[in-house]
């Protein structure tokens, strides 16, 4: 996928939302919030804003952005890796995050981003109405007292 023009206005990161209203990305991102502050503050006060303000394929990304086969990208940050395609209207969409402590894109990660950009590229995929799941399932969680997305 070639670049787009610089100046063709932001980008979008969005994350993949599964059929139950559940998001690998956004569960993995609260989670970092917790135990590991200083790099959740560099993906979200650095690397977010500098994605969706110039795109995947600035040089300024260089140390955050790869390319990975079948047109995966993962951006990356110290040992933590979010999987992700560039889809249509200057759009990324996260599918999978990790710890990662190996040397390869496994397999098993390539598979799961393969099956969920399927899903989001799908007819049946509704973006507003699984962020309606995601938001309805945590508000279930808040007035339950349990955790986890």
């Amino acid at each position: 996928m070639s670049p787009p023009a610089k100046d063709s206005g932001p980008w979008t990161l969005v994350p993949y939302i599964n059929a139950t209203g559940r998001s690998p990305v956004l569960k993995f991102l609260k989670e970092l919030q917790q135990r590991d502050r200083p790099h959740f503050t560099q993906f979200s006060e650095v690397i977010k804003p500098q994605l969706e303000k110039y795109g995947p394929f600035a040089e300024t990304n260089g140390p955050y952005w790869k390319n990975l086969p079948d047109k995966l990208f993962e951006i990356k940050f110290q040992r933590y890796r979010i999987y992700c395609s560039v889809e249509h209207l200057r759009t990324i969409v996260l599918y999978e995050a990790v710890e990662k402590r190996w040397s390869k894109f496994r397999a098993a990660d390539a598979d799961k981003c393969a099956n969920r950009r399927d899903d989001f590229r799908s007819a049946e995929y509704d973006q507003e109405q699984r962020g309606y799941l995601y938001r309805n399932q945590q508000q279930k969680k808040r007035n339950d007292g349990t955790t986890g997305l």
